[in-house]
């Protein structure tokens, strides 16, 4: 016997479909039980009794919940990208409801329902990945301790390797293995072995491209040891880039990778201003006079915020 869709289900099939083809974000009428424990189940209410709620969710499942175990019953608007990272996260599929849910931010902007759900499959993919792969984390952690940055990341490499290359556990541990390159460079500096320093922040950069304080100490080794402004410049560069966008990036975004952070590497807000007035200062020194001024011109544009407080 073949299968008809209900007109009204048709019209939602092609309503969604329209506004992915006109490139609008479509939203869905979504039913939100809130639990007494913070739970959101979202779907489609299908009975409501003195007793219980019963919610049909995006995966077709349908969940009984007593009323002396529900906090709220509200209707709003979703968009077919939360929905969908809905229903994935409710089949088990992480990293697919994780994709969902930062294209749903991508598409409607940030809102704290979101941020959560993100961090929500964040923090269960954490808690699966663990239990696989947090011994070797800890055996990173004891050895950078006492010093042994090279041994500390040989397990690090292990988990990139068997977790796969986009799985959280690769990206943190990718991370990580950048903050040992960073840590044994220090050392190396200290040491006078500034060639060895710059070749050893190099390989940090080609880790993992996206901190801003690794790309700032390697432009100001190129700065002062191997007097390469060309390499300096492009440093530069790509620390305040890089430094823009962890500033503007969301909070569940910065909480990844916190606990594996050095304090030697934090970033804040301060180092942005400093690394624009090194970069203007730079292209002063190189005879770089119309760069020079714009880059002064920016911070002086910017006001307090753009100049560095001990230069004000």
């Amino acid at each position: 016997m073949p299968h008809f869709r209900s007109p009204m289900a048709i019209s939602r099939v092609l309503l969604v479909a329209f506004c992915i083809l006109a490139g609008a974000v479509p939203f869905l009428t979504a039913d939100v039980v809130v639990t007494l424990d913070g739970r959101e189940l979202s779907g489609r209410i299908v009975e409501e009794t003195a007793a219980a709620v019963r919610i049909q969710t995006p995966a077709g499942g349908v969940l009984q919940i007593p009323r002396d175990r529900i906090r709220e019953v509200r209707r709003e608007e979703i968009s077919y990208s939360e929905a969908e990272g809905d229903q994935f996260f409710d089949r088990g599929e992480h990293y697919r409801a994780l994709r969902s849910y930062e294209k749903a931010r991508d598409e409607s902007g940030v809102s704290a329902q979101i941020e959560e759900k993100i961090r929500r499959v964040r923090d269960e993919i954490s808690r699966r990945e663990n239990s696989l792969y947090q011994a070797l984390f800890t055996q990173a952690q004891a050895l950078s301790t006492e010093g042994k940055h090279k041994a500390a990341r040989e397990p690090l490499c292990r988990i990139v390797e068997a977790a796969g290359p986009e799985s959280l556990s690769a990206c943190r541990a990718r991370r990580a293995i950048a903050f040992e390159y960073f840590l044994e460079s220090l050392d190396l500096r200290d040491l006078v072995r500034y060639s060895d320093a710059i070749q050893t922040l190099e390989k940090a950069v080609e880790t993992d491209d996206s901190v801003p304080m690794i790309h700032y100490h390697l432009a100001r080794l190129y700065r002062d040891y191997s007097g390469d402004v060309q390499k300096a410049v492009g440093q530069y560069e790509r620390a305040i880039a890089v430094g823009k966008q962890v500033r503007e990036m969301e909070e569940a975004d910065r909480e990844q990778f916190a606990d594996l952070e050095p304090s030697e590497i934090r970033f804040r807000a301060a180092d942005l201003s400093e690394m624009r007035y090194e970069l203007a200062e730079l292209f002063y020194r190189a005879g770089r006079k119309e760069e020079a001024a714009g880059q002064f011109q920016s911070l002086l544009d910017d006001g307090a915020e753009g100049l560095p407080t001990y230069r004000v």
